[in-house]
Order: structure tokens, then sequence, then C-alpha cells
């Protein structure tokens, strides 16, 4: 599964710069130097956080071929990706996997304290990485 960070986080995050005060007479809300430095250390950071919650979710968890799930895989460019899927979204490329599976990996995501946000992706992660699921077809 191919998504594109930019794309899936444009409508989840609200820019601001602490630098630009619209009270200030220079104030220029066009300026998009400023939006685009916010947008980047935003998109860093919320990247970083995703990395953090994927490792502390799967750190005892097996690969569906056997052993632990390779740190390279879960730190794919794509996986971590992954994470900032809706979860709706989510829910209806998981549509054939039984209820009370999914509902064993949310009630796990709010064990280990992963944020809301990130659900969605830990759930379809979850299933390709340690059951095997294939949800490109």
């Amino acid at each position: 599964m191919r998504f594109d960070l930019e794309d899936l986080l444009s409508h989840r995050i609200n820019f601001f710069s602490l630098d630009s005060d619209p009270d200030d007479e220079d104030y220029d809300p066009n300026n998009d130097e400023i939006l685009t430095s916010s947008q980047e250390d935003c998109i860093l950071d919320l990247t970083e956080s995703a990395k953090k919650h994927t490792k502390a979710f799967f750190r005892d968890k097996e690969h569906h071929i056997g052993g632990p799930v390779p740190s390279s895989v879960l730190m794919d460019k794509d996986n971590i990706n992954l994470l900032f899927i809706e979860f709706q979204s989510a829910l209806k490329i998981a549509k054939y996997i039984p209820t009370e599976n999914i509902m064993e990996v949310l009630d796990e995501c709010a064990t280990r304290k992963i944020p809301k946000y990130f659900a969605g992706g830990i759930l379809l992660l979850y299933f390709n990485l340690c059951k095997g699921h294939d949800f490109e077809n």
C-alpha cells in the first residue's frame, strides 16, 4: 500500500507559525515561506511520533513468516506513511477482518497508549505484517 504523507496530512493539520503575528503591520497571510516551514516541521514531528508508536506497538509482535518484525520493515517509508490513514478508511480496507479481531488490536492500541489518529494505520500494519493479510486486492 502506498500513501503520500502530505496528501494524508493535508486535511488533518492546521498549520500556523509563531513567527507570524496577524496584528503585525508586515504580516502577509500569503507568505508561503513561513507556512511551508511550519508544515515541514510539523510533518517531521508527526513522522517521528509515528515511528516511536510503531516501535512501541510491534516491540513483541511476530512477523507472519516467523521471528520478530524487522525494524527495517517497520520503519519503511510506506509503512510509516500508512499510520496517517483515516480510521474509517482503514476499516473499509480491512472489511473482511472479523470485528472481534479488529477490536483486539484496537484494545491493545489503547493499552499501549497509541494515539487514536495512528490506530487505523497500526491496525492495517498489524494484519499485514503479523497475520499476512494482503490489502492490495
